[in-house]
């Protein structure tokens, strides 16, 4: 007999590039605009990573925020 189970998994307060798609459908080329565009906000809804200057991650309560102001 198969025992499988749903597992809910909570992300992170900040999360890697690649999980905003899984989280909310936007790209990481999507991503790069908002920070680029001055939609989101260094230190609010985006920062470097800690250990790799080159690489960012987002903050998924402020961007979820941010998508729920976008909709109104």
């Amino acid at each position: 007999m198969n025992d499988l189970k749903n597992i809910s998994v909570t992300p992170a307060k900040w999360v890697a590039p690649k999980l905003l798609i899984a989280i909310f459908g936007i790209t990481v080329g999507a991503a790069k605009k908002y920070r680029e565009r001055g939609n989101w906000c260094e230190g609010i809804h985006y920062k470097r990573h800690p250990g790799n200057c080159r690489g960012w991650v987002y903050n998924r309560e402020e961007i979820e925020k941010w998508l729920g102001e976008a909709a109104a």
